[in-house]
């Protein structure tokens, strides 16, 4: 049987009026330099004479660390004649406050999209409708508003065929995983510190992606640069790839992990702040699970599986929560949310109230940057587009919802957060 392309699938989409995908990028504008207008200084007062020098007190408690700025989810529209971004201000805790000038239209079909750890440009991979792959930057104003960079074009002029990008936490290079049937590998371009955009758009580095055995059709799905900033990790359905990095660009290919049949199928990855790998793994028998390696910080990894967890039907989206004690995962077959406390050796436990209803087909989560909430994305017309409180104990709560509408094709759903 002739495997049908994801860019063939994404042509598709493009030119089906009544088909839309949608997939989350949350941001937390916090610490950005120049977005927010400080406090005005009163006048300097004479010195007064200097005191007596009191006894030390005792030292109070630490509390706990709360966001800093406003958050920002951006949520894409894939729908043919309407590709575009909505915003939400999440600083509020609901989905009902829109960006000024949202929805901001795109003229192309978003695949994937990455804040960088500046929180100053947002990159986004798409495809239009004649197939051809591309991947564009936008700068974020100081409310979370929109502004095309490089009059609108593509940055780069590789990666013809784009599943997921990310970016290293150092934010000197962009990462596109490509699924083209000619040229799939791994993507790496040089960002230009002051602009933001790629220092040259014909330079990209290639890296292969390996099967576990000769002859294996791979299936690239997720990519994941690890938040200790030492490797990059991507999901190919019936193997993982990992690289580990250092600061110049140099990668360096791990052993790779895999199936020796295509019955499995790794849909999702992510890794925690302990450089744990997690793998959601869908399977046309047995049970779905959700699997997790360990690994140091450059990316070697232990081939024994260090914890599982099962899941339900066609998981896709894993996500770790800020404090690395809770994970979970989007079920697209029972559109559920699986969720699970991590132990202190890595065993998964089942969280209260586990699986959580979600939006139909659900497929992609993100966590915003304040760590209280949860965003998961489907295709309910109804409320495809889920806020949740994570709560004690990693309890997930529905606080707020928005209509998504279409339907939903997990190849062409992302979730990108800032550093």
């Amino acid at each position: 049987m002739k495997r049908i392309s994801h860019r063939t699938l994404v042509a598709m989409a493009a030119c089906t009026a009544s088909f839309v995908c949608l997939g989350v990028f949350a941001l937390a504008l916090s610490g950005c330099s120049g977005f927010f207008v400080p406090q005005a200084s009163g006048g300097t007062g004479s010195t007064g004479s200097t005191g007596n020098t009191g006894s030390t007190g005792s030292t109070g408690s630490t509390g706990s660390t709360g966001s800093t700025g406003p958050d920002i989810a951006y949520i894409t529209n894939s729908a043919s004649g309407n590709e575009s971004l909505d915003a939400y201000d999440l600083s509020v805790g609901t989905l009902s406050a829109p960006v000024t000038g949202a929805p901001f239209p795109l003229g192309y079909v978003p695949v994937s999209a990455v804040v960088n750890p500046a929180n100053s440009i947002l990159y986004v991979a798409g495809i239009t409708s004649a197939g051809v792959g591309g991947i564009y930057a936008y700068s974020i104003g100081s409310t979370g508003v929109l502004s095309r960079l490089a009059n609108g074009n593509p940055i780069t002029n590789e990666s013809p065929d784009p599943v997921a990008i990310d970016i290293s936490t150092d934010g000197k290079f962009l990462y596109s995983l490509d699924a083209s049937t000619l040229s799939a590998a791994l993507y790496e371009w040089p960002i230009d510190a002051s602009s933001g955009l790629i220092d040259d758009p014909n330079g990209a580095l290639s890296e292969p992606l390996v099967p576990l055995s000769a002859g294996q059709v791979l299936k690239p799905t997720g990519l994941k640069f690890a938040p200790s900033g030492g490797f990059i990790a991507a999901s190919l359905g019936s193997a993982l790839n990992v690289w580990s990095y250092n600061s110049n660009g140099t990668l360096t290919a791990q052993s790779v992990l895999g199936f020796n049949s295509t019955a499995p199928s790794f849909n999702g990855v992510t890794i925690d702040g302990n450089n744990n790998i997690y793998l959601t793994v869908g399977t046309s028998s047995g049970s779905p699970m959700l699997q997790v390696y360990s690994s140091n910080a450059s990316g070697q990894y232990s081939s024994n599986l260090f914890a599982s967890g099962e899941v339900q039907s066609g998981p896709h989206g894993v996500v770790v929560d800020s404090t690395n004690s809770y994970v979970y995962v989007a079920n697209f077959g029972t559109s559920t949310i699986s969720g699970f406390a991590i132990g202190s050796g890595g065993t998964l436990t089942a969280l209260s109230g586990s699986p959580y209803p979600a939006p139909a087909d659900v497929t992609a989560l993100v966590r915003d940057n304040s760590g209280k909430y949860l965003i998961a994305l489907g295709s309910s017309s109804a409320n495809g587009i889920e806020l949740y409180s994570i709560g004690s104990g990693g309890v997930l709560t529905s606080v707020s919802s928005v209509p998504s509408g279409g339907e939903a094709l997990p190849a062409l759903l992302s979730i990108g957060v800032t550093h």
